[in-house]
């Protein structure tokens, strides 16, 4: 029913994307601490392109880059993965399940 690659990258923007996602992912093996300014100065990856990596879910495990880069997006606190903190995921689910 939904065609999934509509969305999909060319080949030549797939291979960007991967060699972009190895000097991230490089550079913070060797500095796990690193802050987004940081690892987008030490790379030349524009910022936005690691806050999609970082959404995407390719990054998991470097906690400070996550939790400076993901907020949620109800409440605005910092979160490690996805778009929403748990407070408000069941929040909303309570929302959603409830009768109007």
């Amino acid at each position: 029913m939904f065609n999934q690659t509509l969305n999909e990258p060319c080949a030549p923007c797939r291979e960007a994307e991967e060699e972009a996602y190895v000097q991230v992912f490089e550079y913070l093996g060797r500095k796990p601490m690193a802050s987004l300014g940081q690892v987008s100065d030490g790379t030349g990856v524009d910022p936005d392109r690691i806050r999609r990596m970082v959404r995407l879910g390719r990054l998991v495990g470097f906690d400070s880059l996550m939790m400076s880069v993901l907020a949620c997006q109800r409440c605005a606190v910092p979160i490690p993965v996805g778009r929403f903190c748990a407070t408000c995921q069941r929040d909303l689910r309570t929302g959603f399940a409830s009768p109007r």
